[in-house]
Order: C-alpha cells, then sequence, then structure tokens
C-alpha cells in the first residue's frame, strides 16, 4: 500500500532501508523483515518503479540484491565486496552510489568539518557553519547517539577499495551525498564527493561521468535523506 500511495504521488523510485546500524551504533537496531524487503521491491517493479536501497552492511546489500534491489544509496563499509556480489550487481544492472562524504563525516565529524572549510577555499559556506560543526558541544551530542564512529572510521578504506572495484568491473558508478546529515554541507559536498572517487582510485574522467551522465537518469536519487 506504501509503494502504491508513493507512485500515486509521482515518485520515480523508492528508497529503503536494510539496515541495522551497527556501522554506526554499538547497540544495533531492529532490521526490517526479508520478506518485507521483498514485498516493497516486488511491488516497486509491478509499479513500474526503481527500488534503491541503503545497505552498507555487506551480507544486507548481497540480501537486497537477491530480492532485485535496482542500486545501492550508500556504499559497502562493512566487508570488501567480492565476485559474488558484483554478478549480482550485473545481473540486476544495478548502480552504485558511494556517498563518501556521509561515512567521512560520521567516522570523524570535527575532522571532516576542517577539510570541508579547506576545501571551500572561496567561502561559499559561512565559516561559522564549519565551526558549528566541530563545537565540543556538538560532538558530545553526534557521539551520544552515534556509539560506534571509530568503526565507521576505520572502515574507511574498504568503502574506498569498493568503490575502485566496482568502478573496474564496470558497474555503473554515481555520486551522491546524504542531505540532511550533520557534515554533508550543501553544494561543497556534492563538489568533495567527486575529489574521494579520484582519491579512491577512480580517474577523473570517471569521477565526472558519475555526477553527470550516469547520474542523469537515476532520478537524482540521493539529494534527499
Amino acid at each position: 500500500a506504501n509503494v502504491r500511495e508513493a507512485k500515486a504521488a509521482g515518485v520515480d523510485a523508492i528508497k529503503l532501508v536494510y539496515d541495522d546500524m551497527s556501522w554506526l551504533r554499538k547497540q544495533p537496531m531492529v532490521v526490517m523483515q526479508a520478506d518485507v524487503l521483498r514485498a516493497i521491491v516486488d511491488e516497486a517493479h509491478a509499479q513500474g518503479l526503481k527500488a534503491y536501497v541503503h545497505a552498507p552492511i555487506l551480507a544486507f546489500a548481497q540480501e537486497g540484491l537477491r530480492a532485485g534491489a535496482d542500486g545501492f544509496v550508500h556504499g559497502v563499509l562493512s566487508d570488501p565486496v567480492d565476485a559474488g556480489f558484483i554478478e549480482l550487481m550485473k545481473k540486476n544492472r544495478a548502480f552504485y552510489s558511494a556517498t563518501h562524504t556521509v561515512f567521512e563525516a560520521c567516522g570523524d565529524l570535527a575532522g571532516w568539518s576542517r577539510r570541508l572549510q579547506e576545501f571551500d577555499d572561496r567561502g561559499r559556506i559561512p565559516a561559522g557553519a564549519y565551526e558549528a560543526l566541530r563545537a565540543p558541544d556538538a560532538i558530545a551530542r553526534w557521539e551520544k547517539s552515534w556509539t560506534n564512529t571509530a568503526y565507521t572510521k576505520k572502515r574507511l578504506p574498504i568503502l574506498r577499495a569498493n568503490l575502485k572495484r566496482l568502478c573496474d568491473a564496470g558497474i555503473v558508478i554515481a555520486a551522491g551525498t546524504d542531505t540532511g546529515v550533520p557534515g554533508v554541507v550543501l553544494g561543497v559536498a556534492s563538489q568533495i564527493e567527486l575529489l574521494l572517487h579520484v582519491e579512491a582510485g577512480l580517474s577523473t574522467a570517471a569521477a565526472l561521468q558519475a555526477a553527470t551522465s550516469a547520474a542523469r537518469p537515476r532520478h537524482r536519487m540521493n539529494l534527499l535523506p
């Protein structure tokens, strides 16, 4: 019923969360039941919609693909992707959006805000906005809610390697961020995401393609949380 309501509202795709958030919380959250995942994907396809999945944990991402997911709106952070994962991606003709910026922010909000400010060398965003992100009280509130940020930061090399491997395998890469998360600063985040693609090993051309020709038919799927 929810999928049909979304279809009636004129959406192009359904985004669903299949994640226990254990990559960011020491106390995992309840995960959607697998049969509900499959039902959402099946109904989305029956309604002529794409089904995009939030699943940074490899095991959940694999289940999403087996259910028929058309793409991922966050990268896989927990473990290296393998040949089986790539095969499923190709079978589904699924795309991959790594959203490095959100994981960088989640792993080290204070450090990331400094890097963003340095990157924003024209001062498009007021300095006070960056300073507010790394203020002690802001960091304390963040770490009170998200208690496993050390894990996130430690797994960033896996996130980068997964993007490179999938790109090399011919998987469609679409650049995206995650508006609404502290540290994902509008405009600046979209630009630095491309730099992070290159730092992960993609060519400049591949990074630009991810933000233009590859991203355009994905219905701007990750401009909203």
